[in-house]
């Protein structure tokens, strides 16, 4: 595993995921394709995306992508996926009170918020 890969640790398989999520390879890809949710690719021989675990949640007995994540990763979806996940979700941003999005997510932002301050950044990396 690469060193970048080394800060994010750890990662599900997609089998993992999709157990976890209850989902089929099939909708995983499709969740994968409207930013629903942040697969990193890999650069090997066979291509295998890793999904960084502090992306998902337990919610009333159920995994999930933690909802202003998936909110922010739709917004993000044409960013490039490492950029995601290792500058923008661990930045402090004072749109955010100066906290990360993904601490922000974590103490419960709402979904609007971070989907906001996706978009603007969106737009800034165009």
């Amino acid at each position: 595993m690469n060193e970048l890969a080394e800060l994010l640790k750890p990662f599900w398989s997609e089998e993992k995921v999709c157990r976890e999520l209850a989902l089929t390879a099939d909708e995983l890809r499709s969740l994968e394709t409207d930013g629903g949710i942040l697969a990193l690719p890999t650069s090997d021989a066979t291509p295998v995306p890793l999904y960084p675990v502090d992306q998902f949640e337990r919610a009333a007995g159920r995994v999930r992508v933690r909802p202003a994540l998936g909110a922010m990763f739709h917004e993000l979806r044409l960013t490039d996926a490492w950029t995601v996940a290792l500058a923008v979700l661990r930045t402090p941003a004072p749109e955010l009170d100066d906290r990360t999005p993904l601490a922000a997510a974590r103490d419960g932002a709402e979904p609007a918020r971070l989907s906001a301050f996706a978009r603007q950044l969106a737009a800034e990396f165009r």
